[in-house]
């Protein structure tokens, strides 16, 4: 507080760098302890089997805890930068407002990035699919679901390919996991058959 108090230019500058160094530790601090808790519920619940049929119930925390841990990680990264730069003596204001303005002009110029990660966050607010489930896509792609980015889903098919698909693109979503389903195939049989008594 002295050193802040103080009209030396060195002594601000100092009182700035010590301030900005405390932050950068908090953020760390909170970074580890939720980056931990995150990862260790994720240890707990363990590795999704992708070939035991049904995923279980605890397919949608592993679907969402990576997600959640992204996100938090780009929060706080944003805040840390930003708060910095304020304790150093950097005008942020004039940064908010150009973010603003970029942020127009990247949804204008990105719309289907903007249309992948929208549609991606409804997908997943609305439970449509979960890593482990075997869905079939719109767009005529199916498979496992092995993993989901903030953009597209990686389909392992049976055969063994694995198709990303962007969320823009993915369309309606035939889920063949969930409870059950019916199948039907032809079984062509002689006419002298009795259709009653089929051994």
């Amino acid at each position: 507080m002295q050193m802040s108090m103080s009209e030396s230019p060195a002594g601000r500058f100092v009182a700035r760098i010590l301030g900005a160094g405390a932050l950068i530790l908090a953020a760390d601090l909170a970074w580890a302890a939720i980056k931990g808790a995150i990862d260790s519920r994720l240890n707990h619940l363990g590795p999704i089997e992708l070939d035991s049929g049904a995923p279980g119930p605890n397919a949608r925390l592993v679907t969402l805890l990576p997600l959640l841990r992204m996100a938090i990680g780009v929060a706080l990264s944003a805040m840390l930068t930003l708060s910095v730069l304020s304790m150093l003596g950097i005008e942020i204001t004039p940064l908010l407002a150009g973010a603003g303005v970029l942020g127009i002009a990247l949804g204008f110029g990105a719309q289907t990035l903007v249309r992948d990660v929208l549609s991606g966050v409804f997908y997943l607010v609305e439970d449509v699919f979960r890593i482990g489930e075997y869905i079939e896509s719109g767009s005529s792609t199916k498979g496992t679901v092995e993993r989901i980015t903030l953009r597209s889903v990686a389909l392992r098919h049976q055969n063994g390919p694995l198709h990303f698909v962007p969320y823009g693109t993915l369309g309606a979503v035939r889920n063949n996991s969930r409870d059950w389903i019916i199948e039907k195939f032809m079984l062509p049989l002689p006419t002298d058959v009795d259709s009653d008594f089929i051994p």
